[in-house]
């Protein structure tokens, strides 16, 4: 591979502390593996010993573990091929080395390093050595209980400064805001170097004397640069006004306009003169005149809207601050007033922290925050006090020893333990120049997290881009993106990006530069790079009549107009470029769908692209615990603990696994009308009936409380996980999930639940009582996980995802929705139940004021809080602007933002005329202003473009044009009876057939159709019957971990997957069966370390028939094609009479939906060939009988592929694998 100069630079430097700020797209990968290989391998025989390295010698962390675990696989692969090329045995001797010792190296999370440091220093940090890791809602449920405990004696005490804090802080009906808030601090704390000395400092800062100066103290330098950059962009503001009404001759406005600027101008200087006491004492009605002024109507244009508009939006902005920060009691007052309530809250947190460390201790249990801060003890001490700062320790000398350079991957969103903790073993304060850094500060969107994106930033600002001790070599080539692209993020971040809006200046020297010119090699590829990024705005205007739009909310019109943008790309013929560098159709997983925040509106898009027939995979929209198929569950775990619990004895009676019907619980309880429904079974078992109906509910019943106290009794002897394992088996209930709409999610669920309580028990914990209150308080406390992702990375469909979720991750075509929603400015770190006390890593803890008068008592926000609420608003706005940027650079060929417009006809007009300064960027915060701000700036219309749509013309339009598939809406779980409904609810009948038309079949049905032609019964495995459905077990249980074994058939989709996933350009050029079976060995490890397959399965696979494949004419006409197309959905519509051979109804016209995925077809100069793989055994004289049964099968690939590449087809071939 040739490195562009700057790469080579990174992958040579030695002998310094090296920060490589790395822009997206600028395979920084690739660079980090080389070096790495570099470090560790000489590239000539004669070469110093000194110069080189062995792997286990570098720690390199990284962000997550995916990312290890791929590193790790990269310097893996370049290892091998170094070794395969290598001519010399000593550097092959070097190469093998090198590989032996990977496997032990330090290739992790900055957690499993900090996990291995304690578990090798275990007696030192005074823990047991048999700890583990505590999932969160068990530790979540331990210090809920703690905090219980020490609240209730605060409570018993009644302490004057408690009661305060109480009143403040805890609700009117409980203190669950109280408990919120001392978790949050501790939580908070916990994110310090030293979290008791954090909370020590906090009571010394509110500890407030006499002299107390606010403009010196951290609230006050603060403000004192904040209120002078507002001040400046508002005045600056005002300079554009005054040009505008100067050049558009607005003469009403300008006097006004004038004499305000004026006025902003003299506090300017009063700041640049230190007099921020005075200039903060100007008030609004000092600047701001009463009234603008007058324009007549026919005077009136869009540019005395915009300056109105402008204005008034300046006055909103300076009250609003004012009125926040200079127009209360005085910060000397608060702090004495808050000084009890702080010492008060710190000695809570205080407490609360020692004992839940004790009681972790003797459970022997601690989060990854707690071994963090293990190990942070064990490699510094905190000389802070003594002027030292960190001293490491001797554990920590040992490890410099041991380490002869230290990586540390995505640097921007390194927390302050990390840069402390690695600082340690690297010998920096020992005058060693061994740390290697990269990221990129535009993608540090980590906050939540604690990231201090000022470390990057210090060392950017201050490492001089030459050969030094503290050097900074700047990646900027974007290898990922078209020009497009590319061009459109440095329109957009050059207007809008600043110091005084993102905290760095977005200039020509951190512009992409263009890098992906493999776009340009082929003439159809290069005129699409001359496509312009998209600014799309759904306008009230243009969305037809009033009435239909006020009946649709904004996500569901921005996902119908999405939907019609993919069908009319899927549908036209639009190509995208494939690794391989050759133009391709796309595909649904080519598309990308993110969002801010994807929790409320990815159903919303589900459900349209749904109804579309588009397949989508969206966020999970509900918490685990509220699918039905787990309360079904968890509701039979309560009644085997306690059968006199109403609600869930129902629940478990209605479900499908005992079939109980709403009429059957009403005769139980005529029977009974006053005891609760268990004691109302019993009665009614007792009694005697002669109608037929009742004789069966009484037999029913039985039987079901013979089952339920059969698991009564077991459940004193077997674990919760066998438990649930016996319930979800119990009559097919698991297997029936599975023909439900998300079956496959509902059956992953119950997975999960299981796991839940392996891990439960795992923990120590036992008894079904303890895991039902565990699960019952996850719930109250609203800390439940996410329900199960199915989603593969193979799979082909359409991703909905959040920008945080895209990170890392490309595709072809982005589309960013909610462009229109302004952002949050609530505390990023404030639970919802938390009484709005603030907490910074700079200002510390920030209170409400508490004041009891005569009559009422009142709370609010102390001047400290308001100012750290306006702090933590501009750092909002700045990650929310990286967050834009990673949005944008996802997408390597186009990118589409999607909005809802403004109501105002001039809309865009008024956006345009809203100048990228500071005043603007900061106070229209929404990526639409930021977006059409950036696009309406002259010189960037080449890339970027902002066009106003109708939200009704798509999908429908498209739809159309091109059609859809067919879908149906599945219902929830119900009974036997609802289900054979909802199975109905699929069929179109047919009057006096004993069978029903689907409206749609898969084609690997139409096989089955014709197989069964004659056998009724084999007809019935493709019709569902009316009275019901036939199902595999499927569930294994806890102990059938042993080698799994394969049915014929799954052995088949086995193969089916590795020739969908085999490297077609690898197996070109390989030309014996040696090669053939040294590639088949190595696809099938790459597949299980990538988790396609696990280790059964990739042993599962029959090598024989993909080594002859490789070798075989077809495999060699495949891999040689002009292009080749795997596993391509399709839906074509066929008349019912075309598939069976039979009429369905009145005349034999009914359509049907088929749907299908093509194997493979391939493009050839004159046409198509169709190929069909098929596992089983072909004898030769069946070999006419089963073409005529794969005819009409072959007929639906050849019409879908006719329509898809408009060529028509000149072969089929069916490919018996075994035969060849």
């Amino acid at each position: 591979m040739k490195w562009t100069d700057e790469q080579q630079q990174v992958i040579d430097a030695r002998n310094s502390n090296l920060l490589v700020a790395a822009a997206a797209g600028s395979g920084k990968t690739a660079v980090l593996v080389e070096r790495l290989v570099g470090r560790v391998v000489p590239n000539c025989e004669d070469f110093k010993k000194e110069d080189y390295t062995d792997i286990d010698r570098m720690l390199v962390v990284t962000f997550t573990r995916d990312a290890a675990l791929e590193l790790r696989e990269r310097v893996d692969k370049v290892l091998d091929k170094k070794l395969s090329e290598c001519n010399s045995e000593k550097i092959a001797g070097i190469l093998s080395r090198q590989k032996t010792l990977l496997s032990k190296s330090f290739i992790s999370t900055i957690d499993a390093f900090c996990m291995d440091v304690v578990k090798q220093n275990f007696i030192q940090c005074g823990i047991d050595s048999l700890f583990a890791i505590g999932s969160g809602p068990e530790l979540d449920l331990l210090a809920d209980d703690i905090l219980s405990d020490i609240l209730e004696n605060y409570y018993k005490e009644k302490s004057p400064a408690f009661l305060r804090v109480a009143n403040t802080y805890s609700d009117k009906v409980n203190d669950t805001s109280l408990k919120a808030t001392i978790l949050k601090v501790y939580n908070f704390a916990q994110n310090d170097v030293n979290p008791t000395a954090w909370i020590e400092n906090q009571k010394e800062i509110y500890s407030c004397e006499e002299d107390f100066d606010f403009w010196s103290s951290v609230w006050g330098k603060g403000l004192r640069e904040y209120y002078g950059d507002f001040i400046l962009s508002v005045y600056e503001e005002y300079l554009e006004l005054q040009k505008m009404c100067t050049e558009n001759g607005i003469t009403g406005y300008q006097k006004s306009i004038d004499a305000e600027t004026a006025a902003f101008e003299r506090i300017v200087s009063l700041i640049r003169d230190g007099n921020i006491e005075d200039a903060t004492a100007v008030t609004s009605a000092e600047i701001f005149a009463k009234s603008i002024g007058r324009i007549s109507g026919e005077n009136k244009s869009v540019y005395s809207v915009t300056v109105s508009e402008r204005r008034a939006k300046v006055k909103e902005s300076f009250e609003s601050l004012y009125n926040l920060l200079f127009d209360g009691s005085s910060p000397r007052e608060q702090m004495k007033l808050l000084s009890g309530d702080i010492r008060c809250i710190c000695e809570i947190v205080g407490e609360f922290q020692k004992k839940l460390l004790e009681e972790k201790a003797s459970r022997r249990i601690y989060s990854f925050n707690d071994i963090a801060h293990f190990a942070l003890d064990l490699l510094v001490k905190d000389c802070r006090k003594e002027g030292k700062g960190f001293v490491p320790t001797d554990i920590a000398l040992r490890y410099q020893k041991q380490f002869d350079e230290i990586y540390i991957d995505e640097y921007q969103d390194t927390s302050i333990i990390q840069e402390i903790l690695l600082n340690s073993v690297s010998g920096k304060g020992c005058g060693a120049k061994n740390i290697f850094m990269v990221g990129d500060i535009k993608q540090s969107i980590y906050g939540f997290r604690h990231a201090c994106p000022e470390f990057f930033l210090e060392k950017y600002n201050s490492y001089e881009e030459r050969e030094c001790d503290n050097r900074l070599i700047c990646l900027y080539m974007n290898f990922r993106s078209r020009k497009n692209v590319v061009g459109g993020v440095n329109a957009v971040f050059s207007k809008i990006m600043t110091q005084k809006t993102a905290e760095m200046d977005y200039t020509e020297n951190e512009y992409l530069n263009y890098g992906a010119t493999y776009y340009d090699d082929d003439e159809e590829s290069e005129k699409m790079s001359s496509e312009k990024c998209e600014i799309v705005l759904l306008g009230k205007s243009l969305r037809g009549d009033d009435s239909e739009y006020n009946k649709v909310d904004s996500a569901t019109l921005e996902a119908r107009y999405i939907a019609g943008r993919i069908i009319e790309m899927m549908s036209s013929g639009y190509k995208v470029l494939d690794k391989s560098g050759k133009m391709r159709p796309v595909k649904y997983s080519d598309f990308a769908i993110l969002m801010r925040n994807a929790a409320t509106d990815a159903p919303k898009f589900a459900e349209v692209f749904d109804l579309y027939g588009i397949p989508v995979f969206a966020p999970a929209k509900k918490s685990f615990y509220s699918n039905s198929e787990i309360a079904t569950v968890l509701s039979f775990l309560k009644i085997i603990d306690n059968p006199h619990q109403d609600i869930p004895l129902m629940s478990v009676m209605r479900s499908p696994l005992f079939y109980f019907t709403d009429e059957d619980i009403a005769l139980i309880k005529i029977k009974n009308k006053y005891g609760d429904l268990y004691d109302s079974c019993k009665f009614f078992v007792k009694s005697h009936y002669e109608d037929t109906q009742l004789q069966s509910l009484k037999g029913r019943i039985e039987s079901f409380f013979a089952r339920l106290n059969e698991l009564r009794g077991l459940s004193e002897m077997i674990s919760v996980y066998e438990l649930i394992w016996i319930i979800v088996n119990e009559n097919d209930f698991y297997e029936k999930l599975g023909i439900h709409e998300n079956g496959d999610v509902r059956q992953a669920n119950i997975r999960m639940l299981l796991d839940t309580a392996d891990g439960f028990e795992s923990s120590g914990n036992s008894g079904l009582f303890a895991f039902i209150r565990n699960i019952q308080r996850l719930e109250d406390e609203n800390k439940a996980i996410e329900e199960a992702s199915v989603c593969s990375e193979a799979a082909d469909v359409v991703r909905i995802k959040t920008i945080h979720k895209s990170k890392g991750l490309e595709f072809p075509v982005v589309f960013l929705a909610n462009i229109d929603k302004g952002f949050s400015s609530k505390d990023k770190y404030t639970e919802k139940k938390t009484k709005t006390l603030l907490l910074h890593r700079k200002y510390g803890i920030n209170p409400l004021c508490y004041e009891k008068g005569s009559y009422v008592a009142v709370t609010y926000p102390s001047v400290m809080r308001n100012v750290t609420e306006i702090m933590q608003k501009k750092e909002l706005l700045a990650e929310e602007m990286r967050l834009l940027y990673v949005a944008l650079t996802r997408a390597r060929e186009k990118f589409i933002a999607v909005g809802i417009g403004d109501e105002s006809e001039i809309d865009i007009n008024a956006a345009c005329k809203m100048q990228s300064n500071t005043f603007g960027v900061l106070n229209n915060a929404s990526y639409k202003y930021w977006l059409v701000m950036s696009s309406c700036e002259s010189d960037c219309w080449e890339n970027l473009f902002v066009t106003r749509e109708n939200a009704f013309k798509y999908p429908d339009e498209m739809t159309e044009k091109y059609g859809k598939a067919d879908l149906i809406s599945h219902g929830e779980i119900g009974t036997t009876d609802e289900i054979s409904t909802n199975i109905r609810d699929e069929v179109v009948t047919v009057s006096g057939d004993a069978y029903v038309i689907p409206v749609k079949i898969s084609v690997s049905d139409i096989k089955r159709i014709h197989a069964a032609k004659d056998d009724e019964e084999g007809i019935a495995d493709l019709f569902i019957k009316k009275q019901g459905v036939t199902l595999k077990k499927i569930v294994r249980g806890k102990d059938s971990v042993k080698k799994r074994s394969f049915t014929p058939s799954e052995k088949g989709t086995l193969a089916h997957t590795c020739l969908q996933l085999f490297d077609f350009e690898k197996c070109r050029n390989i030309s014996d069966y040696d090669s053939a079976e040294k590639y088949v060995g190595e696809f099938l490890q790459e597949m299980v370390s990538k988790d396609v397959f696990d280790n059964d399965e990739a042993d599962a696979v029959e090598k024989r028939i993909l080594v002859n494949f490789i070798m075989s004419d077809i495999g060699k006409r495949i891999f040689n094609a002009e292009k080749v197309y795997r596993e391509t959905p399709f839906t074509v519509r066929m008349k019912w009479c075309e598939i069976s051979g039979e009429k369905g109804g009145l005349d034999g016209n009914e359509y049907v939906s088929v749907q299908g995925v093509i194997d493979c077809f391939i493009v050839e100069n004159d046409g198509c060939i169709v190929i069909d793989y098929k596992t089983d055994y072909l004898k030769p004289e069946n070999a006419a009988a089963v073409d005529e049964a794969y005819k009409v099968q072959i007929k639906c690939y050849s019409d879908a592929i006719e329509k898809i590449t408009g060529k028509k087809v000149k072969e089929s071939k069916i490919v018996y694998l075994r035969n060849l």
